[in-house]
């Protein structure tokens, strides 16, 4: 006869039950996140970075380098061969519009100044002897010459008379002959002193001719070094700072030679090199922006090198803001060459999940996953890359490097 089992054994087989079933439910719930975390990886927020898309303007650019020159400095050349004898202002120092910066030895041009300047003092006073002499020299042929014109005439004169008395039986033809050949010798004789004078006229002229063209060279050399010599004072043509002088005293300098560099530093200019594979692309008046201190500047090409040195092409911009107070000689700047724009399309901040590919995969972020989607790119530039379709302004894009997990659609993220 069975007997009715005791409600204490009841419930123990009960418990039983309910923890073998508690086990399976937590076995199977362990398996399911187990394969879930098989497929479906996790990312570490702190370890990535996201950024909110949004309606923007996106300029394509191309990455230069460069750097921050005066836009305006006098180059000081030697314009002898000589050395340095004294250093009265250096690197650094402000200069006045006609200050001297540097003390040369001069002693050699002033020597050769003042020797040309005896040269041309002894032509003048050349000058000035040959025309007294042949003015003297004139003026006794044109005496000469005078007493000619008087000595015809009274030959002239005494032919007529000859010939009268002829006619009243006064005189013979022979003395009127002797009259007349008398008087063509005259007139021959006064013909020929007047080409005399006129030739030593246009001898004269000649000869004065050579010698002021003597002058006028030696007067040209003497300005030519007077120039070189005002030049070799080394003073500076404006107000400005010296950004390099020649210090080493004693030192040979030649002619031709950089000695010192005075720039006005009121305002600035970009000098600027890119790589050649770029060089179609530039254009004079183009535009371009720069980085340097952590500001910001806009300018334009002002000019292109027309060559290609190790290749690199150089280019000089002009800045907009050229006096800015941040701006100094020879800091280094990125540089932005703009080549186009996008104006009002969805953007993200750039980073290192943009490859430059057209079209690539990006993650959006929604609560705790990060959704993979194809998307395609339009232009770029180090600020900014232009997102044409897939993401929508709002989103949360993640723009950390996410090439290794790019055949996952969903991620999570804790």
């Amino acid at each position: 006869m069975d007997r009715e089992l005791s409600a204490n054994y009841l419930r123990k087989v009960k418990n039983k039950r309910n923890l073998i079933i508690a086990s399976i439910i937590i076995g199977i719930i362990l398996i399911f996140w187990g394969f879930r975390n098989l497929i479906t990886p996790t990312l570490d927020r702190t370890r990535i970075r996201t950024a909110i898309a949004e309606i923007g303007d996106v300029e394509s650019t191309l990455n230069a380098s460069g750097t921050i020159v005066p836009e305006f400095e006098q180059i000081i050349i030697s314009p002898i061969n000589t050395k340095v004898l004294s250093v009265k202002l250096r690197e650094g120092d402000h200069v006045k519009k006609g200050e001297s910066i540097l003390g040369l030895y001069l002693v050699n041009i002033r020597n050769e100044y003042n020797q040309v300047k005896d040269e041309y003092d002894l032509k003048l006073n050349e000058i000035e002897k040959q025309e007294l002499a042949r003015s003297q020299e004139i003026d006794e042929h044109q005496s000469q010459y005078d007493i000619k014109v008087l000595r015809v005439k009274y030959l002239e004169s005494s032919f007529e008379r000859e010939k009268k008395l002829v006619d009243i039986g006064g005189s013979t033809l022979v003395n009127v002959e002797n009259a007349r050949l008398e008087l063509r010798i005259e007139q021959r004789e006064l013909d020929l002193l007047s080409q005399q004078i006129e030739n030593k006229k246009k001898s004269f002229q000649a000869e004065l001719k050579e010698l002021e063209i003597e002058v006028r060279i030696k007067r040209r050399l003497l300005m030519e070094l007077e120039t070189r010599i005002e030049e070799a004072y080394v003073k500076s043509k404006n107000d400005g700072v010296i950004t390099f002088v020649k210090e080493d005293i004693g030192s040979s300098i030649t002619a031709g030679e950089v000695v010192a560099k005075v720039a006005n530093l009121n305002s600035y200019k970009l000098e600027a090199q890119i790589s050649d594979i770029y060089a179609t692309q530039l254009i004079s008046g183009g535009k371009i922006r720069l980085r340097t201190n952590n500001i910001d500047l806009s300018g334009k090409i002002q000019s292109i090198s027309p060559g290609i040195t190790t290749g690199v092409v150089n280019f000089t911009a002009t800045l907009d803001s050229n006096s800015n107070k941040n701006l100094r000689p020879n800091l280094r700047a990125e540089v932005f060459v703009v080549t186009g724009s996008s104006d009002n399309v969805v953007r993200v901040k750039n980073g290192p999940f943009f490859n430059v590919s057209s079209r690539q995969r990006v993650y959006v972020v929604k609560g705790n996953t990060a959704y993979g989607m194809d998307t395609k790119f339009g232009a770029s530039n180090f600020d900014y890359v232009e997102i044409k379709e897939g993401v929508q302004p709002g989103d949360e894009v993640i723009i950390s490097d996410m090439e290794e997990y790019y055949h996952m659609n969903e991620i999570e993220i804790n």
